[in-house]
């Protein structure tokens, strides 16, 4: 059985190739996969700025929704069906960096490494869920001023959270925004969220955060996405159409492939 795959040698190329689809293990699940995500991290890939531990071609994307069409038979029970999202790692491994990406119309995994959804989550939107998550629970974490940078495909994202935990903030340009706590003139941390930065690294004054890495989320996220909208932070794209020139867009959004 084969899977259409968007895949790029990391040469400014873009392509759609079928590649056989992993062994259904006894605790995988086979997933008919139906959106997934391209990050800027995808772009910097194609590019050739960033190299995956792969050997090439690399299937792109790191998170991907879908419904699970088949099970090894050490999963007992009925999750055929069911709605998953996938990503954006497995076992602590980053998708299309660490191990294939999930650009593909099917796609062979450990279930420990989906969330299963109620069905009416299973929607564009979710696809931002663990980068939600991540970015909701780092500011949460942060109780003094700070003046946080970012890819600007993030801005609607970063927005929503910052209103919806009525954290006070103010634009400062067109990829930077300064949170006040407090009106005291003291020193502020510097926090840079972005997708080329594949791992955390925090500091006294500086915290690098990955979007992707150790982006988990659950039940409590769900209920807090519900406060959210930001469908202005993606554009659709049928993975037929999609060429180098539509990735430019992730200077601007996020891009779902439609599968």
């Amino acid at each position: 059985m084969v899977a259409v795959s968007l895949i790029t040698h990391g040469d400014r190329d873009l392509a759609i190739e079928e590649h056989f689809i992993e062994i259904l293990y006894p605790s995988n699940i086979l997933v008919r996969v139906r959106r997934t995500l391209l990050t800027p991290l995808d772009f910097y890939i194609v590019l050739g700025r960033i190299k995956p531990k792969l050997p090439k071609p690399f299937i792109l994307s790191s998170i991907g929704l879908g419904v699970i069409v088949d099970k090894g038979f050490n999963i007992s029970s009925n999750v055929v069906g069911k709605y998953v999202l996938l990503g954006p790692t497995c076992n602590d491994k980053l998708f299309t960096y660490d191990i294939s990406g999930l650009a593909r119309t099917y796609v062979s995994v450990p279930i420990d490494c989906v969330t299963i959804l109620p069905s009416e989550y299973a929607v564009t939107e979710i696809l931002a869920a663990p980068i939600v998550s991540k970015i909701t629970n780092i500011l949460k974490s942060l109780t003094t001023n700070a003046i946080v940078r970012f890819d600007h495909c993030l801005c609607d994202i970063l927005t929503n959270v910052l209103n919806s935990l009525n954290i006070p903030f103010s634009r400062i340009g067109r990829s930077a925004l300064e949170i006040k706590y407090t009106r005291e003139n003291i020193e502020k941390v510097e926090i840079n969220i972005s997708f080329k930065q594949l791992k955390d690294a925090k500091s006294a004054k500086v915290w690098n955060v990955s979007c992707l890495s150790n982006a988990t989320f659950n039940e409590t996220v769900l209920e807090f996405f519900k406060t959210l909208n930001f469908k202005k932070a993606f554009v659709e794209i049928d993975v037929n159409h999609v060429n180098i020139g539509v990735l430019k867009k992730l200077q601007e959004k996020l891009i779902v492939i439609v599968f």
